[in-house]
């Protein structure tokens, strides 16, 4: 197991990796790969994603959880087989205790598919829009979703050159264009804490998919836990997204790569604002670990076998959402 520590969240600069020199892009992707093989955090900042566009979903979501609760209601998540909708306080549970936040889900826009030998198809629908807010938001949320898929996987491509391997061992499973496609945006509200308490908006985890990209506001509270039990601060820093690995991809490194425990505290008296998005391979993706890493320690219980991404996080929903 990997034993090194640390006491604050790192910062890549995207800069190095965009730019014409082959000998910044290498230092880039080293510097890249060693984080991820410690810590599994950073601050990615000089992304290509646009400033004016991250505080927009930022405004949205405002706007969003400022709805009468009747409008968010008619929207619940429980009204979609499809897990897309609106979570109320607590309707969302980590680790059997239930998150001191709302939750908004959306991803790609699809029609459901009938496929009653696939279970994990369900995930495939449409997304449920609130009425009142009408295309403007539909449009920029959409809009940022596209721009997230196009940066995960140029990261995802720059995960591939610092390992090493062949593109098309993560780019196969990474198809925009298939009918299979997959990927979330999650919009979340955090009240703060209730008489000066300390409590979880969400408990501590690790995420269960593949690459995920935080926009967050000017308000702190989340923690990432080092290898020595300590909680250290990711506080907001401007115009960085916090990146992260999930499960599937320390699955596809068979524990190299490390998915790293956090989560929020709501510790303020602020209400806290945030907007994951969860850059995942196709529904139908088999993952298991690449053969350049079939000898390093295994961190996945049965990593040796392939594990079909959509039957993964069918589970994850239904465990969270207690559907």
């Amino acid at each position: 197991m990997n034993t090194n520590s640390f006491t604050k969240i790192p910062t890549l600069d995207m800069k190095l990796l965009s730019g014409d020199s082959d000998t910044e892009k290498q230092l880039f992707t080293e510097t890249l790969i060693e984080t991820l093989h410690t810590i599994g955090f950073f601050y990615l900042k000089n992304h290509p994603i646009n400033p004016d566009l991250m505080q927009q979903v930022l405004d949205l979501s405002k706007i969003f959880y400022s709805l009468p609760q009747d409008e968010k209601d008619s929207i619940s998540i429980y009204n979609s087989k499809h897990f897309r909708g609106y979570g109320k306080l607590n309707a969302e549970s980590t680790n059997n205790s239930p998150d001191f936040k709302e939750t908004y889900d959306l991803g790609l826009e699809r029609n459901p598919v009938n496929d009653s030998g696939k279970s994990y198809q369900i995930l495939h629908g449409p997304n449920q829009w609130p009425p009142s807010l009408g295309n403007e938001f539909k449009h920029t949320i959409t809009r940022y979703i596209d721009e997230m898929m196009k940066l995960g996987m140029k990261l995802m491509h720059a995960i591939a050159a610092g390992l090493g391997i062949e593109e098309n061992i993560f780019s196969e499973s990474f198809d925009f264009n298939s009918r299979d496609a997959y990927s979330m945006l999650r919009l979340l509200h955090y009240p703060p804490a209730q008489q000066n308490a300390k409590q979880f908006g969400v408990g501590p985890h690790v995420d269960a998919g593949c690459l995920i990209f935080l926009l967050q506001d000017d308000t702190s509270g989340l923690q990432v836990q080092n290898n020595h039990g300590s909680w250290i601060d990711a506080p907001p820093v401007p115009d960085t997204l916090i990146v992260n690995i999930g499960e599937m991809l320390q699955l596809w490194t068979n524990g190299y790569f490390k998915a790293t425990p956090h989560r929020v505290l709501n510790n303020n008296t602020n209400h806290r604002y945030s907007a994951p998005f969860f850059f995942e391979p196709n529904l139908s993706a088999s993952i298991r670990p690449i053969a350049t890493f079939s000898n390093y320690q295994q961190h996945i219980e049965n990593g040796s076998r392939a594990i079909i991404y959509g039957e993964h996080m069918l589970q994850v929903f239904q465990r969270s959402f207690k559907y």
